[in-house]
């Protein structure tokens, strides 16, 4: 990956991180799977951010976080920061045991180019501070972050496009 990006991803990470903490706190709520595009050869290569559309559980879903590659595509990005939160991303499609629970909060950011990627997981837990007062409205929710666990992967080779059966004449 381009060195020269690092800064602002890491930036675009952090304030990711910081939204979310904030609407977490605000209202419970996380905000949709999110994509920011970059392009290297830009003087200012932050691009744009795209969101999902509103959508329905499952195959809407599936459809509408497949949508986010559209405008990537056509404006050529070199670079993408792809933000979601697991555990609502896994309700959203409509994953099997996401009723039980088996899939943790956290917020996932993906920094990915056309070579690697990093996953980095910022996983987090809600507390509440429910006071004696036995009105529910009057406790307290909010995340408690844990430590960030990255996930460096490298692409060992670049596929022979001419070599795929389908794609050769």
């Amino acid at each position: 990956m381009d060195p020269a990006l690092n800064g602002l991803v890491d930036a675009v990470e952090a304030g990711a991180v910081e939204l979310a903490d904030e609407m977490l706190r605000r209202s419970g709520a996380v905000c949709p799977p999110t994509v920011h595009l970059l392009f290297k050869h830009l003087p200012q290569p932050y691009i744009a951010s795209v969101t999902t559309r509103p959508f329905r559980r499952g195959s809407d879903a599936a459809a509408a976080v497949a949508a986010l590659g559209l405008l990537p595509s056509v404006v050529h990005a070199t670079r993408l920061v792809v933000v979601w939160e697991y555990s609502d991303l896994c309700a959203a499609l409509d994953l099997p045991d996401w009723r039980e629970g088996r899939y943790p909060l956290g917020l996932v950011v993906l920094d990915t180019d056309l070579a690697e990627h990093v996953v980095r997981w910022h996983p987090l837990r809600m507390r509440t501070d429910a006071t004696s007062d036995p009105i529910p409205v009057t406790a307290s929710i909010w995340p408690e972050w844990g430590e960030v666990v990255r996930h460096p992967t490298r692409a060992t080779a670049r596929p022979d496009c001419a070599a795929h059966p389908a794609r050769s004449s």
